[in-house]
């Protein structure tokens, strides 16, 4: 309403999980050090836009200060991407058995997790 641009980490969810730009956000930030690489052995951080001027302007930047990846860095992250689909069904595998584990322990008060169905996120997770 007041022309303010919305940027969204979606470092832990990922683009498996969401797709910030499809939800009317202006910038994307992940850090691809963690679930997009993978394999704990680069340094890195992306920033995605949907406007050209926007990437134009952020390209210019990075290159200005120095702020962009080595090639190997690159080459290590596209393998990570490789696999991070299947990466991401596993850790949502796993945190299935967690849940439910912990929703039959009568010392677990409370459990939030979008999906339960009484989670107040839920319809959109």
């Amino acid at each position: 309403q007041v022309g303010a641009l919305v940027a969204v980490d979606n470092t832990f969810l990922t683009p498996v999980y969401q797709k910030p730009l499809e939800l009317g956000a202006d910038f994307v930030i992940h850090s691809t050090t963690k679930y997009i690489n993978g394999h704990s052995d680069v340094i890195g951080g992306v920033v995605i836009t949907k406007t050209e001027a926007h990437a134009e302007e952020l390209a210019w930047w990075g290159n200005c200060i120095g702020a962009t990846g080595t090639p190997f860095d690159s080459y290590m992250t596209l393998r990570g991407i490789r696999t991070l689909g299947a990466r991401m069904r596993v850790h949502e595998e796993s945190s299935q058995h967690v849940l439910n584990y912990l929703q039959q322990q009568a010392l677990v008060a409370k459990i939030y997790h979008p999906s339960l169905p009484d989670h107040p996120g839920h319809e959109i997770a």
